[in-house]
């Protein structure tokens, strides 16, 4: 299968094409972001525009679906923080394994505070409040990732309910008669 013989004439857009009668994609490959001047797999020229016109009726779908991967895009997995503290403090100061996050050189200062001041609860308030509020905002991160990726997946499968047509319309369409 060829995209584009004429290359070095420009040849720029190549968008495929669902052939409607036969098993095989009609592919249209167009000069200066034209679709369907030149074919590369069809058989007539009536199905060439006929297939450009569902190409271009389309269009609206393909800018959606972009927009989706672009959204899908934004979303990134992990934390915006960096990790500061290195391995082999968090190994030196004994920082247990689940503690060994972005906030974990605040728990280092806040662990040896603590069995310095015989961990009593009213002492090292700064350093427990700056460890948990950096804990917090990493919970809160998580969450707003989360919230953004449900919010994606419902999108996806509103489209898919929409593209099937498997609901029933609330409004009656008339009989063409």
């Amino acid at each position: 299968m060829r995209w584009c013989e004429r290359e070095k004439e420009g040849c720029r857009s190549v968008s495929p094409v669902l052939n409607t009668k036969g098993s095989f994609p009609i592919v249209m490959v167009g000069t200066t972001g034209m679709i369907g001047s030149d074919v590369t797999i069809g058989t007539s020229n009536l199905e060439v525009e006929l297939e450009r016109i569902h190409a271009q009726q389309e269009d609206s779908k393909t800018l959606d679906l972009i927009q989706q991967t672009m959204a899908e895009e934004e979303v990134k997995l992990g934390s915006s923080k960096p990790m500061i503290a290195t391995q082999q403090e968090l190994v030196e100061n004994r920082v247990p394994l689940p503690y060994r996050d972005q906030c974990a050189h605040l728990l280092i200062p806040l662990n040896k505070c603590r069995s310095a001041e015989f961990f009593l609860p009213w002492k090292c308030e700064s350093e427990r409040h700056t460890y948990e509020k950096c804990e917090y905002e990493l919970v809160m991160e998580r969450m707003l990732q989360m919230q953004k990726i449900r919010a994606l997946e419902e999108k996806k499968k509103a489209q898919q309910r929409q593209g099937n047509g498997a609901g029933i319309p609330l409004i009656p369409s008339p009989a063409n008669a």
